[in-house]
């Protein structure tokens, strides 16, 4: 797969769960650089072919003004690549995965979009939700197609037993770990759903992003 082509500027982001069309329609007014559309942890179960479809239209609708990615299930998980083959993706701009542990993750996500007859440099946002993606964070951010990372603080929390609401080392360590340079990094006034995000312009200069979800959490930004 070709690398992704140079994204706009990317500040800011909001997540929608995908089977809510109006509240996927009122997103794009909502002054985020990006909408994220999800079909994942928002989505329960039983309504995901209902929010591919919902999803779809939304995109239909929308893409023409709005900056739209939307979220699939993890790389282990066969609702991937039927995510990915429901959708339009010749209308969206990226592909959010979630729970990526190490650069394999991004390779299956990067064959079910080949095999869907995706376009080349489709970008990924991988968000990192375990300790094995925290280790594996500098390869993560090398593989073809990568263009923003995110660490996930509450999953990565709850898997290593540690409080996500209290300065740790061993969060503040994932958290260096993910800023592959050592970006430094202050704490914003409240937030999203404690997901970090960085901009990749390229491995060496990652830069932070605030993502938004519908109640408040914590941002990480840059300086």
């Amino acid at each position: 797969m070709a690398e992704p082509r140079e994204l706009k500027r990317v500040r800011s982001a909001l997540f929608t769960p995908g089977t809510e069309a109006a509240r996927l329609r009122k997103s794009v007014g909502s002054g985020s650089d990006v909408c994220i559309f999800d079909l994942e942890d928002s989505v329960p179960a039983d309504r995901v072919a209902q929010a591919r479809r919902t999803v779809t239209d939304a995109v239909d609708e929308l893409a023409s003004s709005a900056r739209i990615w939307v979220r699939v299930h993890e790389a282990s998980d066969p609702r991937m690549a039927e995510d990915v083959q429901a959708l339009p993706l010749d209308r969206i701009e990226g592909l959010v995965l979630p729970k990526v542990s190490s650069e394999r993750d991004v390779a299956a996500c990067s064959s079910a979009v080949a095999a869907a007859h995706g376009r080349q440099g489709l970008p990924y946002m991988a968000i990192i939700e375990n300790a094995a993606g925290v280790l594996n964070a500098d390869r993560i951010a090398r593989s073809p197609g990568v263009a923003l990372l995110a660490l996930g603080r509450f999953d990565l929390a709850a898997e290593i037993g540690i409080d996500p609401d209290q300065r740790t080392p061993a969060l503040s360590e994932s958290g260096h770990s993910v800023c592959t340079i050592g970006v430094p990094l202050r704490e914003a006034t409240s937030l999203t759903r404690s997901i970090w995000v960085l901009a990749r312009r390229s491995v060496a200069t990652p830069t932070m992003i605030s993502v938004r979800a519908e109640q408040p959490k914590h941002i990480m930004r840059a300086r």
